[in-house]
């Protein structure tokens, strides 16, 4: 298992670091918004200054055509094609799955979040072999499901998909 940090600020990022837990760092457009007056593609680059791993960023152009979001995710990896990692919403009509395709055959890393269910962890694997996915307990909770069932459901699918 990994754990990613969740935030746009410099400071806990360096706050955890020295803990040795941290594998990455995970953040979208409203976690930045808390960080006022900051620049978006500066404050990106400040946290790969921070930590040499993977960075999580969220597209947001999510009203606009695939080939936008495309486009987005492409500037975005541009910045890193090392450690910037595509995240994409899931999607209840299956948009994520095609966007997260396109981008796998870019070869721009790509994971898929806001995954609520062992289902999507599945369909993931089998689209895009091994990628990141991102499920959120507290929305599965949310949601009327149990969390832990799809925990070690998706545990289970993860292991027997090698």
């Amino acid at each position: 298992m990994e754990i990613f940090i969740d935030t746009a600020s410099v400071k806990e990022i360096k706050e955890f670091l020295p803990w040795g837990v941290i594998s990455g760092t995970t953040t979208n457009q409203k976690i930045f918004s808390c960080e006022k007056g900051i620049n978006f593609k500066d404050r990106v680059k400040e946290i790969l200054s921070v930590i040499d791993a993977p960075l999580s960023i969220e597209v947001t152009k999510t009203n606009e055509s695939d080939e936008a979001l495309v486009a987005e995710a492409k500037e975005y990896s541009s910045w890193s094609p090392k450690n910037i990692v595509i995240k994409v919403p899931m999607f209840g009509n299956g948009r994520g799955l095609v966007l997260a395709s396109k981008l796998h055959r870019e070869k721009i890393k790509t994971n898929v979040t806001c995954l609520i269910t062992a289902n999507q962890v599945d369909v993931g694997g089998v689209v895009w072999g091994n990628l990141c996915k991102l499920f959120f307990y507290c929305r599965v909770r949310d949601a009327g499901g149990d969390p832990v069932k799809v925990i070690l459901d998706s545990k289970r699918i993860l292991e027997e998909s090698g």
